[in-house]
């Protein structure tokens, strides 16, 4: 199960809020390359999102939602108890605060 599919599978929330893309670029640039190997993003897509360029909104949306749910299988992992919150923003942000310890956000 790749992309869009694997999202609803795992009942990943789909609100993102009216954040732009370097708003979210500093939360899902780990996950990029996953989205490349399920196929949400190409690679080529991929290295340019990382040189600046800014995907379309319906792609974004798909890169946020798949970074989230990445996030969200790593943290569950350690963390179940405390991330049934499932909106792609708290999951990265948490994901975020706890491999980066950085407590001031991007958003």
């Amino acid at each position: 199960m790749e992309g869009p599919e694997l999202l609803e599978a795992e009942g990943m929330a789909t609100v993102l809020f009216g954040k732009t893309w370097e708003d979210w670029l500093p939360l899902v640039d780990f996950f990029l390359d996953q989205c490349a190997e399920s196929k949400v993003a190409s690679r080529t897509q991929v290295k340019q999102y990382r040189k600046g360029s800014k995907p379309r909104p319906k792609k974004m949306k798909e890169i946020i939602q798949a970074s989230a749910l990445y996030a969200w299988q790593d943290l569950r992992k350690e963390h179940a108890d405390s991330i049934l919150n499932r909106d792609p923003l708290h999951v990265l942000q948490t994901w975020y605060h706890l491999h980066h310890g950085n407590p001031d956000m991007p958003i």
